[in-house]
């Protein structure tokens, strides 16, 4: 992706999710660490991806640097 910025939710109507974690709506994020723990989010998924622990790792970075990474453990039921 070229801007994940663009793909953030607008500041005024940040989700409640954001808000309850306490993880900024906008960019650039503070600089920090932001936990989000025993959340549970339904959605539906493709039948491909069987139940079980995955772990996600996403590192972002601009032209220059790396500017910061997102790491998500999840459980599929």
């Amino acid at each position: 992706y070229n801007d994940v910025c663009s793909m953030l939710p607008d500041p005024d109507n940040c989700p409640s999710f954001f808000k309850e974690q306490n993880i900024p709506c906008n960019c650039p994020f503070p600089k920090g660490n932001y936990d989000a723990k025993n959340v549970q989010i339904e959605v539906d998924l493709p039948a491909k991806i069987p139940p079980g622990q995955y772990t996600i790792i996403a590192d972002f970075s601009s032209d220059q640097s790396h500017v910061g990474c997102v790491g998500i453990n999840l459980t599929v039921k």
